[in-house]
């Protein structure tokens, strides 16, 4: 099992677009993810689950993985959380 702290890079945060992107990734893996920010916990992925989350820039989402392709999943979604969508 990995857990790893990451922060939130994008300036307008995790919204409709990352979370889309990150609930896609999320729903092909087949290790065990968990999401934690703040007092949430989110263990089912959906783009509304991660949009819940409620994620600003420069908060902070705890990933826990589990499974045989760990290393890869916490790699991908690293950058994906840490990637900045917004080129304003």
């Amino acid at each position: 099992m990995i857990r790893r702290k990451i922060q939130i890079k994008n300036k307008k945060g995790i919204h409709l677009r990352p979370s889309s992107i990150i609930a896609k990734m999320l729903q092909k893996t087949s290790d065990k993810v968990v999401l934690y920010a703040g007092k949430q916990t989110v263990k089912e992925f959906s783009v509304f689950s991660i949009l819940g989350l409620c994620l600003r820039y420069n908060d902070y989402v705890l990933l826990q993985i589990d499974g045989p392709d760990e290393q890869n999943t916490i790699k991908k979604l690293q950058c994906l959380f840490e990637h900045e969508y917004d080129f304003t």
